[in-house]
């Protein structure tokens, strides 16, 4: 197998894991279903990702990668508002998508204890982009608000997807919002 081919069925099997986590959550993220999505062979799925954590992982960070990008973009800005700041994140944070991904990666990591190093340092990951952000608007927060933001960004996102409703949306944005005052005045 050529090195374009196998970096096409691995980006496949890839994108079929991240789309069965974004819409039905961990407990689809299954070899048969994702093989079967991806148009591969399970034994080409284990190849790749011999565990489903292994899977999981790649997925996370691929089905992350796009607020990243739109985080990053942020900060190559040469003037980067603070309201410019809550409306990426806003758009960004209110996708029910992530906070699925990353209740997969909780569940999993109670299922394999092997993976909670791997999320605490994605996680860390995660606040050090908020700190560049806050950063690039001027805002040199203390690692205790970042760390507070954080926790009520997580509880939030985690309370609205299992609500799953629009008053749990319109709650989601409203403490989102109060938490970033919160954050932003604490800079």
């Amino acid at each position: 197998m050529s090195r374009d081919s196998s970096q096409g069925v691995r980006d496949r099997i890839i994108a079929a894991a991240v789309e069965l986590l974004h819409e039905r959550g961990i407990h689809d993220l299954t070899q048969a279903r994702v093989s079967a999505l991806a148009g591969v062979r399970q034994s080409h799925l284990t190849y790749y990702f011999p565990t489903r954590n292994a899977l999981l992982q790649q997925a996370v960070i691929s089905g992350v990668a796009s607020v990243l990008e739109a985080f990053d973009a942020v900060i190559k800005r040469p003037a980067v508002t603070l309201e410019q700041l809550f409306d990426v994140l806003d758009l960004q944070l209110t996708d029910r998508r992530i906070p699925r991904m990353m209740a997969a990666l909780v569940v999993a990591s109670e299922e394999d204890p092997a993976l909670k190093p791997w999320l605490e340092r994605f996680e860390v990951d995660m606040q050090e982009h908020m700190v560049r952000m806050l950063r690039a608007c001027g805002l040199q927060p203390p690692a205790l608000a970042i760390s507070l933001y954080h926790a009520t960004l997580v509880g939030a996102l985690q309370l609205d997807l299992a609500a799953g409703t629009a008053a749990s949306r319109r709650r989601l944005r409203t403490v989102l919002r109060a938490a970033f005052d919160t954050l932003v005045a604490a800079g």
